[in-house]
């Protein structure tokens, strides 16, 4: 008797109604309109089976959001769904790059070439390139 005047209570039907728009305007805003048509479909078809619209509205709901996980958020983070062994080659691979010139290219002006094939300053250029920035800050 208690369950029948709970589901019959109109403070029921009015939180179902308010769970009902925030999902409906959460499936719009997300752009998942499958979502809205399931939702819908559940609760039309709850409809034939009890008159009691506050039912059939948290019908709609659990089987939108729980049956057919509508109601999930998908993470944007992409590099979680990668192996480790992909992204330590990611690594290396960069590692290996960074920093180094192509060894058919020439190196600039003053530059040369050291024993892992980097093009570095000459050790006098860059001093006196230091010093020359140091008088002109003074």
């Amino acid at each position: 008797m208690k369950l029948d005047k709970i589901l019959k209570s109109k403070l029921l039907f009015y939180v179902a109604v308010v769970l009902m728009i925030i999902n409906v305007v959460g499936y719009v805003s997300v752009g998942s309109m499958e979502c809205v048509v399931i939702f819908a479909v559940a609760t039309y078809v709850s409809n034939h089976f009890t008159k009691n619209r506050a039912v059939d509205i948290l019908a709609g709901l659990f089987i939108a959001n729980i049956l057919f996980g509508c109601g999930r958020v998908k993470e944007g983070f992409e590099e979680a769904h990668t192996n480790d062994s992909d992204k330590l080659k990611k690594v290396a691979a960069s590692l290996h790059t960074k920093g180094k010139s192509k060894p058919s290219s020439k190196c600039k002006a003053g530059e040369h070439r050291n024993k892992k094939g980097i093009c570095v300053a000459a050790a006098k250029e860059t001093l006196a390139i230091a010093n020359k920035l140091q008088k002109s800050g003074q």
